[in-house]
């Protein structure tokens, strides 16, 4: 056996024993285990992870192993949408073996979209779900604050962190600017993740069981992030969740607090406005052709199949795809029914159609709010980076919390104070 093969083999069975001791240890902590998944979430840039047969980046690696510590104290009831997406994996699956799907999607798609959506349910049936909303909402405020600090420095301390292999350092380290202004992507890799990523812990943090001010003072670092990002899906999304917080999430604040949030984001948004206009003022005819490019994307619709990868994918011999001249497929949407095919593509789509269809019905809760107001990300955007395991780790704490509803509350929730995370990591 040679050297180089003894030291793999070793590196793996140190990896493998750290990881079942850190499972041992995360049972008996969950809370700890959510505060360690989010900090790996916002805090690890996504090109650091582990190769086993394929590329698990940090945050999915962290993700199997809080579901595995969790799993046997979740109380998990079987929900409509946890057959759909069974049906999703079973259809995908299918696709795959028939020879119609493509291995690199089909494990992108369990490693990030069902891998967070297990996560979510585990989670929210393992731990009330108004704490889960406050570990995640205040680690992203953290995020968001160093995103701030990003870009009045125009320093990024994640992209001198090496990478390791297929985690696409080359891809998501080199920074962007817009009008001339950086724009800040903390660790996410993109200013496009880290903007929607803020705005999905919006309304979380406005359902949280946080006090009246710690919930000020996180949503208004959410939207700093958000801004900061220039991004303008981050930002218009941001600004869609918390007016819908506003008009449906009223039980879960005092009306105080409401008035000085609606305040706040009038204020702030007649404040941040000049600037945002300026950027994209300056950017000239950059976030112009951004948008066309989107649009000229739907060429690409008559291409998709019923099942399985869509005949316009090309893979050269270095690893780049292409749908038919298109490199970069900037929609979610239209993405997944490339990749997929219609039948999957219905049937999640079906989910956000039902999340909506709870909102607008006076059902609605932070993370399904969240995911409503997402819809125009999901048209224009590819879940990219840590943004795609958050936003189905927050589909999962929907469905968890339409299955065991909240017991109803007093006006001001139990203070729960973001100054140390130590608070967040106690037992139950």
């Amino acid at each position: 056996m040679s050297g180089g093969l003894v030291d793999r083999v070793a590196l793996l069975g140190l990896g493998a024993v750290t990881a079942a001791l850190l499972v041992l240890l995360l049972r008996s902590r969950p809370q700890a285990a959510v505060v360690l998944w989010a900090v790996v979430l916002c805090f690890v840039p996504y090109w650091i992870g582990v190769t086993a047969g394929a590329y698990f980046p940090a945050v999915s690696a962290v993700a199997v192993l809080v579901v595995v510590a969790l799993a046997g104290r979740a109380r998990v009831s079987l929900a409509a949408a946890d057959v759909v997406m069974v049906l999703v994996v079973v259809l995908v699956g299918i696709s795959l073996v028939a020879g119609l799907g493509q291995l690199p999607s089909t494990f992108a798609l369990l490693a990030e979209w069902v891998l967070g959506y297990l996560l979510g349910r585990v989670v929210g049936g393992a731990l009330p779900l108004e704490r889960v909303y406050a570990i995640v909402s205040v680690v992203l405020a953290l995020a968001a604050a160093l995103a701030c600090v990003e870009a009045a420095t125009g320093q990024n301390l994640f992209v001198q962190v090496p990478g390791s292999g297929g985690g696409g350092h080359s891809v998501w380290s080199p920074l962007q600017e817009r009008g001339g202004l950086l724009r800040a992507e903390g660790a996410f890799g993109h200013s496009i993740a880290l903007g929607g990523s803020c705005a999905l812990g919006i309304p979380l943090a406005f359902a949280s069981n946080l006090g009246s001010r710690a919930k000020a003072i996180v949503v208004v670092l959410l939207h700093a992030g958000a801004v900061v990002s220039f991004s303008r899906l981050g930002i218009g999304t941001a600004v869609i969740g918390l007016v819908l917080c506003l008009l449906l999430l009223g039980r879960t604040t005092r009306p105080r607090l409401r008035g000085a949030l609606a305040g706040a984001l009038v204020v702030g948004g007649a404040l941040a406005l000049p600037t945002v206009a300026r950027v994209f003022e300056a950017a000239g005819s950059e976030a112009t052709d951004s948008a066309e490019y989107r649009g000229s994307l739907l060429e690409l619709v008559p291409a998709i199949r019923l099942l399985g990868t869509s005949g316009v994918y090309t893979r050269d011999a270095s690893g780049v795809v292409r749908w038919d001249g298109f490199r970069s497929i900037d929609s979610a949407v239209v993405l997944a029914g490339l990749q997929h095919g219609v039948l999957p593509l219905v049937l999640l789509i079906s989910l956000w159609v039902a999340a909506a269809w709870l909102v607008v019905s006076g059902r609605a809760t932070g993370p399904g709010v969240a995911l409503v107001a997402q819809a125009p990300s999901f048209v224009a955007v590819a879940l990219i980076t840590q943004y795609a395991i958050l936003v189905w780790f927050v589909a999962g704490l929907a469905v968890a919390a339409t299955a065991r509803p909240a017991r109803p509350r007093p006006t001001e929730p139990p203070t729960v104070r973001p100054r140390a995370l130590s608070t967040l990591t106690e037992s139950p």
